[in-house]
């Protein structure tokens, strides 16, 4: 209910619940309650009503331990509110003060909540580089533990940061956090999030001249605000959208279907964006299924040629002698067969774009041809005494990353080499795209969901976190084929680890998730992927879960309260 800014409803069961705590004498849970309250009123716009109970929460809460998580967690509320109101100095300290407790306490939660504070004060006071290392420590723990709200209030905060300390590549890294915050505040329907997502979203489209899309997301900002109740986020909302108004006929950028917001996928759009307007070459190195072809149909639609044909061609997938009666055409009689004149791909990429996919692949006698192209803009068709002039730009790809060296051993030339990359572009694999991997995946749902017709179906959590844990070997091809074929399988409205491929179960390895962390970590790592497991198997049925665990009930909800889990269908005050 605080989540989804339904005021009345959270009136109502904060009231039940502070009755059965009084009734059974749970003091550390009212004071739970309390911190709900003023997080409630904070959220409302109500500052002073959210300070004074979060104080008066705190003291509760050191009467029954000084050192304890509830306690912290009241600290950090405060904290968290006094850096809303501007007061960062004494965030700081505030967080600082708990640096003790939070260690001691181990809960990785806690843990996230302050440096996400640590980093909002750092980035007040002007120290980026401090700000940037504390978020991106908060992120990597809410994402270890599936706490999404405060994940994407964390990516939020990581959007602001790079806004901040600019640099190369910086707006497109924080329209990404931007955007991941949006769409996660809608699925768990946190709409003061949401909101305020689509605000600072807005802002990036603008900065980036995208007046469409900004539009677009102040009105997804007002929509929140209002059904929030909130007045004063609403009105700003309102206000910019009429400042926006007459800007947003701008067209869609074509590189804004690339869904990423890995740094190095986003400084790789950046530079192809740069050059696309210019008549270079451009040779682009990826695997397999990194997403080739598309960004070279982005760099054609994003050109001067974009009115021209687009026309892509597989090197790999053809003989040499058929490749190159594809790639020139041929005259009639020019071989068994060639019952009449035909254009080739080159003609009929005139004026455009033509794409050369694993263009490593080309035989000796087409590289030679390419390179006559390239070289004077003529061609001459298999089997013809006359020349043809073409203007054509041509896009190589190629997944093998050992180009140079296949020019030492004499299999591809090199001034053919030299003549296709007059700017080389690299697509990271899908396993070095830190959060892309959920990105994507809800990027898909989405789109096969409307798709097919299929609303309603959505990932359980064990499928998600396979997801960000599969190194991805086929990339976001492979991605994309797995999610159409889950979503087509699910008989229910929530796919399940048995809906995907059997490669994907496999192969996956605790280890994949968890390579860089110590003993601890791993074994923490694995408890809550298996208790999430069965919670999810069980739909939350608590006795039967506990009892498939081996757990008793009590110890069962202890590991549910420390690792913040909760119900996949709605957002809850212990997701964070």
């Amino acid at each position: 209910a605080v989540d989804r800014g339904i005021a009345s409803e959270f009136a109502s069961h904060a009231a039940a619940a502070e009755e059965i705590c009084v009734a059974r004498r749970f003091p550390r849970e009212r004071v739970l309650i309390e911190e709900l309250r003023g997080e409630e009123a904070a959220r409302a716009g109500r500052l002073e009503e959210a300070e004074a109970r979060l104080r008066g929460a705190l003291r509760s809460a050191r009467e029954i331990a000084s050192g304890g998580d509830a306690a912290v967690t009241v600290l950090l509320r405060l904290a968290d509110l006094l850096l809303a109101r501007g007061d960062a100095e004494q965030a700081e300290k505030l967080a600082l003060e708990v640096a003790g407790p939070v260690a001691a306490v181990a809960d990785p939660w806690l843990e996230g909540f302050q440096r996400r504070i640590l980093a909002g004060a750092a980035l007040a006071g002007g120290d980026f580089g401090s700000a940037a290392d504390e978020i991106a420590g908060a992120i990597r723990l809410f994402e270890r533990i599936g706490a999404r709200a405060d994940l994407a209030r964390s990516f939020v905060t990581a959007g602001r940061i790079e806004i901040a300390r600019g640099g190369a590549g910086a707006r497109e890294r924080a329209l990404a956090s931007f955007l991941s915050a949006k769409r996660i505040g809608a699925e768990i329907g946190d709409l003061a999030l949401l909101g305020r997502a689509s605000i600072e979203t807005s802002r990036c489209w603008l900065a980036a001249g995208a007046a469409a899309e900004a539009a677009g997301a102040l009105r997804d900002a007002s929509e929140a605000f209002d059904r929030a109740g909130d007045e004063e986020g609403a009105a700003e909302a309102r206000a910019l959208l009429e400042e926006v108004g007459p800007r947003s006929d701008a067209p869609r950028s074509p590189f804004a279907s690339i869904v990423t917001r890995d740094p190095a996928t986003l400084e790789t759009l950046r530079i192809a964006e740069r050059v696309s307007v210019y008549p270079v070459t451009v040779l682009i190195e990826g695997e397999t299924g990194t997403g080739k072809q598309l960004l070279a149909r982005a760099i054609h639609e994003a050109s001067r040629r974009a009115a021209k044909s687009f026309v892509t061609v597989n090197c790999a997938s053809l003989p040499e002698q058929l490749l190159e009666s594809e790639l020139f055409g041929y005259v009639k009689g020019a071989f068994t067969g060639a019952i009449e004149n035909r254009k080739g791909l080159f003609e009929e990429a005139d004026g455009g774009t033509i794409f050369l996919d694993e263009i490593g692949k080309a035989g000796p006698h087409v590289q030679r041809s390419l390179l006559h192209v390239l070289d004077q803009g003529i061609i001459r068709p298999i089997g013809s005494t006359r020349t043809r002039t073409v203007d054509a730009r041509v896009i190589c790809a190629t997944s093998n990353l050992g180009l140079r060296r296949d020019i030492q051993e004499d299999r591809f030339l090199k001034d053919l080499f030299y003549r296709i990359n007059d700017i080389t572009l690299r697509l990271p694999p899908l396993r070095e795209r830190r959060g892309d991997a959920a990105l994507l995946a809800r990027h898909f749902l989405g789109r096969f969901r409307a798709e097919l017709g299929r609303p309603d179906v959505r990932f359980s959590g064990a499928v998600e976190r396979l997801f960000e844990r599969y190194p991805w070997p086929g990339n976001v091809r492979e991605m994309e084929k797995a999610i159409l074929r889950s979503v087509l399988l699910a008989s229910g409205d929530r796919i399940e680890l048995d809906h995907l491929p059997a490669d994907l179960i496999f192969e996956e390895s605790p280890e994949s998730g968890a390579a860089a962390n110590g003993l601890k970590e791993e074994v923490e790592a694995l408890e809550v992927r298996r208790v999430a497991e069965v919670l999810d198997r069980t739909e939350w049925n608590r006795s039967r879960a506990a009892r498939e665990l081996g757990l008793s009930l009590r110890g069962l909800r202890n590991k549910i309260r420390r690792y913040r889990l909760d119900k996949p269908a709605r957002s809850a005050r212990f997701a964070r």
